[in-house]
């Protein structure tokens, strides 16, 4: 890795002033990574597993619950949604969104600085 050319991370407003800040973190349940499991249950536990070191955790067919919700943000699970639009339910679908995207969440006061 070549510190020269590598760009350097760089970090959301996460943790920097949360009196202006806020957060809403979505995770999809009700999908139980299984490694003996239906086809979508193996292929959860592998993906969850790549991210926790554990397979058999609840999420969204992709990415885990328990890593998709950040610590002191408003905390939303939506039972059945999936993590791609080309599963069916998804966090884009217009029925999910009504449950997750409230305006009043994203004012000009809870944006970045």
């Amino acid at each position: 890795c070549d510190r020269r050319t590598t760009p350097r991370p760089r970090r959301g407003n996460f943790g920097r002033d949360r009196r202006t800040s806020r957060y809403v973190s979505v995770a999809g349940v009700g999908i139980i990574g299984d490694e003996d499991g239906s086809a979508t249950a193996r292929q959860a536990f592998t993906l969850y597993k790549s991210f926790t070191g554990r397979g058999d955790r609840d999420g969204d067919g992709v990415v885990p619950a328990s890593i998709a919700l950040l610590p002191g943000s408003r905390q939303i699970q939506i039972t059945g949604v999936r993590h791609s639009p080309g599963a069916g339910k998804w966090y884009g679908s217009e029925s999910v969104l009504d449950t997750w995207f409230v305006p009043r969440h994203y004012t000009a006061s809870s944006s970045s600085h």
